[in-house]
């Protein structure tokens, strides 16, 4: 839609002037530097892209193999806290960075499936991270990270049931 892409545009005009102010600033102040900021910006792009673009892939392959009543009865506002639920599950399940988090949870939305699912889904994949859990244990010991998982285990249903609640029917623009 219109909204969409305007404030997708927006976003990345800022983005961009963030950007050049930046590096104008590194250019006149630290010449040196400008060069290896450079070099670490575009590596960091030759990481992420594989994998952004495998999420989005992901997104669009689930959103043609899962049937629509899928959607609807699993993921979708009118799914309720079983969507919610599966958002939570799912979000402590799945491996990965923010930007595989983020584009999963666009593609989602795109998809179909309901704000409380989608706000289920990303705080569970900030706050439990479960494929992290030997490596925790093995800095920070078995009773430390029993008491971190039992004590944000309502998070991502509360964060899921405040969305569907209280932004029902809220009109979200996506953008990408």
């Amino acid at each position: 839609n219109k909204r969409g892409i305007m404030t997708g545009l927006i976003t990345i005009i800022v983005i961009l002037g963030v950007v050049l102010f930046l590096y104008g600033y590194i250019i006149f102040t630290m010449p040196q530097y400008a060069i290896p900021a450079l070099k670490a910006g575009a590596s960091s792009f030759l990481k992420a892209f594989p994998i952004i673009l495998l999420a989005f892939a992901l997104v669009g392959a689930l959103q043609i193999i899962l049937p629509k009543t899928f959607f609807i009865k699993y993921l979708s506002e009118q799914s309720g806290f079983k969507g919610i639920f599966i958002g939570s599950i799912l979000g402590g399940i799945i491996p990965g960075p923010p930007y595989v988090w983020l584009s999963i949870g666009a593609g989602l939305l795109k998809g179909g499936a309901g704000l409380g699912m989608v706000v289920s889904f990303l705080t569970a994949c900030t706050i439990w991270n479960f494929d992290l859990l030997p490596l925790e244990i093995s800095f920070l010991g078995s009773k430390f990270i029993a008491v971190k998982v039992l004590s944000t285990l309502f998070f991502p249903p509360l964060a899921g049931i405040i969305a569907h609640t209280f932004f029902k029917g809220v009109s979200l623009l996506i953008f990408y």
